[in-house]
């Protein structure tokens, strides 16, 4: 530290969040100027963070800057203003963050005695050097300091009692699932790495990967270590996560640490601190049965059911089509002078892409109600606007914003007047983004860190994140207060060895059918001097590559594929799917135009059940044939046991029981050309 002096903490090793827990003590810094203008501007600490070596001079890490809480002596040391409170300093190397500093600081006035003072205006006048010295009672009203110092480095103290945060005993468990994607060190591939994990001091190591080329999976799955740590979530220091290669003569190779998501550095905890459940509350509602369709009964006979997934509750519910609808026929209805009619669809005539392309018409209809009623918006805000403007100006601009407005809505009016009656037909959801964006990148127990290469320096300011990426690794943890709750423990099939990660499944290798469909590429890069490109799918999935090049697309730049390819491979050594489109070229190499990766694995494990799009009706034939592996009567078993759900009970009229919720809805059957058996 630099107030005009300089002092030093203790060296702590091998750490990359060092606790120190010291007090440092300037004592008699003389500062010249006016008592007001120290206190509305006092002097600036810098403080600077080094890295000690056993050999050589210590490498400098960063500095962060810092004003301290001054008090006066005519000002009392208590609350509100003091004891201060603990803050974060960002710790910067160059124009990068090096991690952040949690300290306090305060600089007091020492009051000077009053015969002293006397003194020393006399040998002013006398155009003498004054020496003012300090009172007995000058320290009285400063705060106590007491333990040993040392004349050299300073005095070595541990931090008051009003600064230093409440402490509490943490329990961090570590969920090592695998490694993924590591790539070479030094030259030479990464064979035996391990997990290493640190907080506060304090950490726990993962088991020994002892092939990663042949499973790259870790063999103990749950590892958990204690660590004090400050009640105050907001002083929680950063986790890190460091993977090293164990090689032969006892040497270890750092591969890399995680990913900076803590402001300072390393892993925040506090998305992975632990909350019991509520168990006075519940997804259900508080009584009574769920009626779906309420009708009559059908005149049909009762053999199978026709199941649909209620999202909101994950449970299955039985839903099904009116009878009446079953008998429509042809109608013709005369709206504003246009004919619209309304057939009875056929499904002999549907297939997968009258699904789609029903679907796209939706999400076109949803997108224009959208800007509809943003311009109608905008239109209440102009009109706010200009009534309260007195210029004509304004009310011109405002009446011209209002006319395009007009327009955009008369021509959505217009749209949806001339559309003829879409036929009824079962549609797909279309997300207008990656799923991953859609649902946290299915890290909703296992997730992915990113292990960046080892130490930065000051040329790396202009390296990319993705450039420094040396590998990824899966995992989850889960932080909580100790003691335990004695209600969670107590709990049928609680397992003490794998704590909070209860009922995970294991990460051995398994082998699974990955079906990839290729629909459409859209607004593609056009690579071909005439402004289109022709396009092709090249799909990678571990050591398979399929690549469809016979089958390209000249002169397009929206493609529509419609392929489907099938590969067998074995997580988790081939989780990771890349789909390329190259542009095919008569004559040289073929140039890629674009790329997107796919982590199966997340997908595969993930609760969301992403593995295969589920229909909203259970059909054994037709176009909207079931194509998930697992019946919806499987899937709600399997989602009331991973719950501890009591259910799923099956009664008569189509009655499904849940816990203390009964769904019911009428049922039917039907043949292959779609009408009641």
């Amino acid at each position: 530290m630099r107030l005009g002096c300089r002092c030093l903490l203790q060296v702590l090793s091998e750490t990359l969040c060092p606790t120190w827990d010291q007090l440092l003590v300037f004592d008699d810094v003389e500062l010249f100027g006016e008592a007001g203008e120290l206190r509305d501007d006092p002097p600036i600490i810098v403080v600077e963070i080094y890295d000690q070596d056993t050999v050589g001079k210590a490498e400098f890490i960063g500095r962060t800057f810092a004003k301290p809480t001054i008090k006066m002596c005519d000002e009392h040391y208590g609350p509100p203003r003091f004891p201060p409170q603990l803050e974060y300093y960002q710790i910067y190397r160059g124009n990068c963050t090096a991690g952040e500093l949690l300290a306090a600081f305060e600089l007091l006035q020492i009051p000077f005695d009053e015969e002293e003072m006397r003194r020393a205006l006399i040998a002013v006048h006398k155009f003498a050097v004054p020496q003012i010295k300090i009172g007995q009672g000058g320290r009285a009203d400063l705060p106590p300091i007491e333990g040993p110092t040392d004349s050299e480095r300073g005095p070595i103290l541990p931090v008051p009692l009003g600064i230093r945060p409440v402490l509490s005993r943490y329990r961090i468990e570590v969920l090592f699932w695998g490694l993924r994607d590591l790539k070479r060190i030094n030259l030479a591939q990464v064979d035996r790495p391990r997990v290493d994990i640190e907080c506060a001091g304090r950490g726990v190591q993962s088991a020994l990967i002892q092939n990663y080329k042949k499973n790259p999976n870790f063999s103990t799955l749950v590892k958990w270590f204690e660590v004090d740590l400050p009640e105050n979530e907001l002083l929680h220091p950063p986790l890190n996560i460091r993977v090293v290669d164990c090689r032969a003569f006892g040497r270890y190779i750092l591969v890399g640490p995680p990913s900076a998501q803590h402001p300072g550095g390393g892993l925040s905890l506090r998305r992975f601190i632990y909350s019991a459940p509520d168990k006075t509350s519940n997804n259900w509602a508080t009584a009574g049965d769920i009626i779906i369709n309420m009708d009559a009964e059908p005149s049909v006979r009762k053999m199978d059911t026709v199941v649909k997934l209620d999202a909101t509750s994950d449970a299955v519910v039985k839903v099904d089509m009116n009878e009446e609808e079953n008998d429509k026929k042809k109608k013709k209805k005369k709206n504003k002078g246009v004919v619209e009619e309304e057939d009875e669809t056929d499904e002999r005539m549907l297939d997968w892409w009258s699904k789609y392309f029903a679907s796209i018409e939706t999400l076109k209809e949803i997108l224009k109600a959208q800007e509809a009623a943003q311009a109608e918006a905008e239109e209440r805000e102009d009109l706010e606007i200009a009534a309260e403007g007195t210029g004509s100006k304004t009310k011109e601009k405002s009446k011209e914003k209002k006319s395009s407005r007009d327009r955009k809505k008369g021509h959505a009016g217009d749209a949806s007047e001339k559309r003829p009656l879409k036929p009824k037909v079962d549609e797909l959801v279309v997300y207008n983004k990656e799923l991953e964006s859609e649902y946290g990148d299915f890290e909703d127990w296992l997730h992915t860190f990113n292990l960046y290469r080892g130490k930065a320096g000051d040329d790396d300011e202009n390296v990319l994140d993705d450039d420094r990426i040396v590998g990824r690794f899966k995992g989850s943890l889960c932080m909580y207060k100790l003691p335990l709750s004695e209600e969670i423990t107590r709990e049928a099939g609680f397992d003490a060895n794998m704590g909070m990660f209860q009922s995970i499944p294991h990460n051995d290798p398994i082998n699974v059918l990955v079906r990839v469909y290729v629909v459409r590429a859209t607004d593609l890069h056009p690579a071909d001097i005439n402004g289109k490109a022709d396009p092709y799918v090249v799909i990678k999935l571990g050591r398979s590559e399929v690549k469809d090049k016979e089958n390209y697309i000249s002169k397009q730049l929206n493609p529509v594929f419609g392929k489907s390819f099938d590969i067998e491979v074995t997580f988790p050594m081939e989780s990771m799917l890349t789909v390329s489109v190259y542009d095919w070229d008569l004559v040289g190499t073929d140039d890629l135009i674009g790329e997107t990766k796919i982590d199966l694995e997340n997908r595969f494990y993930s609760k969301y059940r992403a593995t295969c799009g589920i229909s909203s009706n259970y059909s054994v034939h037709g176009y909207n044939v079931w194509r998930d592996p697992m019946k919806p009567s499987q899937i709600l078993a399997k989602l009331c046991k991973d719950g501890k759900i009591d259910g799923p009970h099956y009664g008569p009229g189509g009655k499904v029981k849940v816990a203390n919720r009964i769904f019911s809805a009428a049922t039917e059957i039907e043949d292959e050309n779609g009408k009641a058996a």
